[in-house]
């Protein structure tokens, strides 16, 4: 090749050194403006580079041509330097020659590059003196991800104020209405549409998952939450629907294993886009799994039998199932209107309760019970299930001024209504 001679991007100015690995040039890069060092390497240096690349990285992907090109953007001039800056001062001592001045640069980074063909490793194209490698200019321009899928951008999530389970306000620190900043990132697929969440901090729970479920979009997650004196787990549930001006409107519960409940209204309302590279894709999420649980739903009769033959009132209950999106655990949360209830927390095919409460002894005065209690699933399976019957203890564990003794127990539980 001759000096002028077009080389792809660039224009080849001056020959600085020739071997058998290849031709250094000094060059001009038509799209960067500027002059390079630019070395080409000769064909049985591309196809032993390829070679090594193929064995080990197959998704690599493809050279283009027999000669392959690496430049060095090392600057022919910088400010203050005599050979490039006419007003700059001449140092002492005598002068390079221009030519042996590029070969001397040049040296060090040849020779990594070389290196870097031999290895079949990725080199970074251009390297700045003094500073941090920069991107090519001939690079696509950095994008940002499209904000696209159902339930995906900022949105502001409004919690009403905290109710109890019988509806009346809650006292307890915490419980005033709350406004905060979420980030949502969304995906349907054939299993579904599913989204990530990152909260704002209010909320107990910052990474969430919702799935859509019967056309309303539905997270549950798991933390932990005092409950009188007990240090409890807690089920937390937000179930929300689209509504006609654009929000999303529902509720968020929570219910712990040892029977505390509250629910807050809550609206979800989007302000705008979110950077979605900074979410979990929730296309790479395994999908919802169906728990048989899920079956014990809506109103529902319980009647408990003691061993003494002592019977209390018929209790009526609605019953909700939360489960976490592997199906492996669930809570599903008897509440009556007085607020009166029972935690059952499903895995390995049936239902436990461990729960402890003041009771009045049939015979007078009070004692506090520790009732435990399993429930299992009935066979062959139901949707939705119309009836079933658990077996448990009250163990009395502080009697005042009562007889009551603790004591095994039956319960049945029958399906009313939705």
């Amino acid at each position: 090749m001759r000096d002028g001679t077009p080389f792809g991007r660039y224009r080849l100015l001056e020959l600085i050194s020739n071997s058998a690995s290849g031709d250094i040039w000094r060059a001009f890069d038509t799209v960067t403006q500027r002059e390079v060092a630019l070395k080409i390497l000769p064909t049985q240096y591309t196809a032993g580079a390829a070679a090594a690349r193929d064995a080990s990285y197959p998704a690599y992907g493809p050279q283009s041509g027999s000669v392959v090109e690496y430049v060095v953007d090392y600057p022919l001039t910088r400010p203050g330097d005599p050979a490039g800056d006419p007003s700059a001062p001449n140092p002492p001592g005598p002068k390079r020659s221009r030519r042996g001045r590029w070969i001397a640069l040049l040296g060090a980074a040849i020779v990594l590059v070389v290196a870097a063909v031999a290895a079949a490793i990725v080199v970074p194209r251009y390297f700045q003196h003094g500073a941090s490698p920069r991107a090519s200019s001939t690079a696509a321009p950095a994008t940002t991800l499209a904000n696209t899928g159902p339930f995906t951008g900022t949105f502001r999530v409004s919690m009403g104020p905290r109710l109890m389970g019988n509806g009346t306000p809650s006292t307890a620190d915490g419980s005033e209405a709350y406004s905060e900043t979420w980030q949502l990132r969304s995906v349907c697929t054939t299993t579904g549409c599913v989204a990530t969440a990152s909260s704002g901090g209010w909320y107990p729970v910052t990474d969430l998952v919702f799935d859509n479920v019967g056309q309303r979009w539905l997270a549950v997650s798991t933390s932990r939450k005092s409950c009188g004196d007990r240090d409890d787990e807690s089920w937390n549930a937000i179930l929300l629907e689209p509504q006609p001006d654009g929000t999303l409107s529902g509720e968020s519960t929570q219910a712990t294993t040892g029977g505390c409940f509250s629910r807050r209204t809550a609206t979800f309302t989007r302000t705008g886009d979110t950077d979605i590279a900074q979410l979990p894709d929730p296309a790479g999420l395994a999908p919802r799994k169906v728990s048989p649980a899920e079956a014990l739903r809506g109103r529902y009769d319980a009647e408990i039998t003691y061993a003494s033959r002592y019977t209390p009132r018929v209790q009526h209950y609605g019953v909700r199932t939360d489960c976490l999106r592997a199906g492996d655990r669930c809570m599903s949360f008897f509440l009556a209107p007085d607020g009166s209830e029972e935690a059952y927390v499903f895995a390995n095919g049936a239902w436990t309760l461990n729960e402890e409460y003041e009771m009045t002894c049939s015979t007078g005065g009070s004692y506090r019970g520790a009732f435990s209690a399993t429930v299992t699933l009935p066979q062959p399976p139901q949707d939705p299930i119309t009836s079933l019957t658990g077996h448990g203890y009250d163990d009395v564990t502080h009697a005042v001024g009562a007889t009551c003794h603790g004591q095994a127990y039956d319960e049945k539980f029958t399906r009313t209504g939705d």
